[in-house]
């Protein structure tokens, strides 16, 4: 579960009432937090917000991280998407480095669909963030 919490959490007031209402949304759904897999974002610099370094949801503390992953998407507390980006090369790299042990054993035709099938798909996936 991702949990993104903006500039609301600045103010301790309107802390407790996202997390009373994240509380609230998730018993009434019958849902419990694991800690284990929730990841919690903090967009903007905690240290000037005077954030501390964890969130406690219904008795759970998660502790506030720089980087989470969300459908595959690395998200950064800066949204620079420089993770992001060297995450795609590598997955690209890989695949090309795949197609290259293909090249013996398929005509060029075929390796370029093979190129459009892999590569592509990987450099593709969620382009328009």
């Amino acid at each position: 579960m991702l949990i993104t919490l903006a500039t609301l959490l600045m103010d301790p007031i309107s802390n407790i009432g996202v997390t009373k209402t994240v509380g609230g949304w998730m018993a009434a759904n019958r849902l419990r937090l694991n800690p284990a897999k929730t990841e919690v974002l903090f967009w903007g610099d905690r240290r000037r917000a005077g954030v501390e370094d964890s969130l406690v949801l219904n008795g759970v503390t998660v502790p506030l991280k720089d980087q989470v992953r969300s459908l595959g998407v690395i998200l950064d507390s800066q949204l620079s998407m420089e993770a992001q980006v060297n995450s795609v090369s590598r997955a690209a790299v890989y695949q090309l480095h795949l197609v290259r042990r293909l090249r013996p054993y398929l005509p060029t035709d075929c390796l370029a669909r093979v190129v459009h099938a892999l590569g592509i798909s990987c450099l593709d996936y969620c382009n328009a963030l």
